[in-house]
């Protein structure tokens, strides 16, 4: 596979800015659609890398990835 430096005028598929993220793929496409930041050019599912990269400089990435952790929380009876 040939590697391509992305730029943020970058137009590319929805499956090379899930591989250029490096997160699991169903986490991508949801942050991605989460985000509207997958658009439809002549028919076909396309993401602008600036745009992706903007919302990650403001941290959004991070906050949906990661999940609370309920280990050591104490039970309620029910």
């Amino acid at each position: 596979m040939e590697r391509t430096e992305l730029t943020d005028a970058s137009l590319v598929t929805v499956g090379a800015a899930v591989r250029a993220l490096r997160v699991r793929r169903s986490v991508a496409v949801g942050w991605l659609r989460e985000h509207d930041l997958i658009r439809t050019v002549a028919g076909r599912e396309r993401v602008i890398w600036g745009d992706v990269l903007a919302a990650v400089r403001g941290g959004s990435l991070e906050r949906r990835t990661v999940r609370p952790s309920f280990r050591g929380m104490p039970r309620e009876a029910l």
